[in-house]
């Protein structure tokens, strides 16, 4: 991502960062599927202190979607920080969908 310069901490600001998703999942039966996903991307900021600012982050995404009829379902996930100190240390991610 291509940023131009911001009025908070320009001089520490990176014009440029760099984001990333890797995913999979598996469905044994109609029901069911199994999912995981990796998110990531690069210091948004430089030369500081904070690490929240300073690196790297990577957050891994496991769960899965149960399906209650062809139109209802329930995704349910948990996330957790890889890089430790970067992003929410876990997420809990709940999705009840209807499709018309």
């Amino acid at each position: 991502m291509g940023m131009t310069n911001g009025d908070v901490l320009k001089e520490q600001q990176r014009n440029w960062v760099g984001f990333g998703c890797l995913g999979g999942g598996w469905s044994p039966a109609r029901w069911i599927a199994f999912k995981l996903q990796a998110n990531g991307h690069t210091a948004f900021y430089k030369d500081s202190d904070l690490r929240e600012l300073n690196m790297n982050s990577i957050q891994l995404t496991i769960g899965g979607t149960l399906a209650f009829s062809e139109r209802i379902s329930l995704d349910i996930g948990v996330t957790e920080d890889v890089v430790t100190l970067t992003s929410p240390d876990v997420v809990f991610h709940l999705a009840l969908r209807g499709t018309f």
